[in-house]
């Protein structure tokens, strides 16, 4: 498995780490060292940054906003191409209702599971797989053979979480995988996680929507991936009917990814 090779490689909190090695449904694997998801690499080490130049990337997709990558910008790749396409938050916020009655809608989607916090950070994260170019891009990259490619956002765990559920959703995973590398995150920024929730010991015994908002902000909650799915099937019935029509990719199509990235 890609992660077997990268844990050691680079530091967790980077959030590196590949798809290859996951079981499919139909009992195929992803390829090694074709697909990769990270948290923002201009944090990496030189060595690191060596390391991850060695892995032939050809396409890096940066899914943060015009702020983030000023601030840490991207080092590049040599030979690859760097796209820069913010698949969140910017736009979002312009289509997202923040009415009361809107919001009280979201606290009684029967879909959802957990307490308020974790209802308004799954509905936003569930928002972000529809009528985004970002994804659309990346998928084209991905039918077009563009590979190996590194998609990133700052933590490598929202923008780019919701990214490797698509991907993985294309190719063929259950829920099960998709859910278990969704929450791989808390994994690797565990340290992040437990440094937060010290800061504010009290308050986090207290209250289990502040210790779902430290969860969300540093890391991942069950709800989002769980409410993502089920909000895709709910739009389009079967996972099927989403990728036609949110990214124009038929049966032909998935079983051409999936010859592509399965061995």
């Amino acid at each position: 498995m890609d992660n077997d090779f990268l844990r050691d490689k680079l530091h967790k909190e980077l959030n590196f780490r590949g798809l290859g090695g996951y079981v499919m449904q139909d009992g195929r694997k992803v390829k090694n060292g074709t697909i990769f998801r990270s948290g923002e690499i201009g944090r990496a080490t030189p060595e690191e940054l060596e390391y991850i130049k060695g892995l032939g990337i050809k396409t890096v997709f940066d899914f943060r906003n015009a702020v983030e990558t000023q601030k840490c910008p991207d080092p590049k790749l040599p030979g690859a191409e760097h796209i820069n396409m913010c698949a969140a938050f910017d736009g979002l916020a312009k289509d997202f209702d923040y009415s009361p009655l809107s919001l009280l809608d979201m606290l009684s989607d029967e879909d959802q599971t957990g307490n308020a916090a974790a209802t308004m950070y799954s509905t936003l994260t569930a928002s972000i797989a529809f009528t985004n170019k970002a994804y659309e891009e990346l998928f084209k990259t991905l039918m077009a053979g563009n590979t190996p490619v590194l998609f990133h956002c700052s933590g490598g765990k929202d923008r780019t979480g919701v990214a490797a559920v698509l991907i993985l959703l294309a190719l063929g995973a259950s829920e099960e995988t998709i859910k278990e590398d969704y929450l791989l995150s808390n994994v690797y920024l565990e340290e992040l996680i437990e440094d937060r929730l010290d800061d504010h010991i009290l308050l986090a015994k207290l209250s289990d929507n502040y210790k779902t908002h430290v969860m969300a902000s540093e890391g991942v909650i069950p709800e989002s991936v769980h409410m993502l799915l089920e909000e895709i099937k709910e739009r389009y019935t079967t996972y099927e009917g989403f990728f036609l029509n949110e990214h124009g990719i038929d049966a032909e199509g998935l079983e051409k990814l999936r010859s592509m990235y399965l061995e």
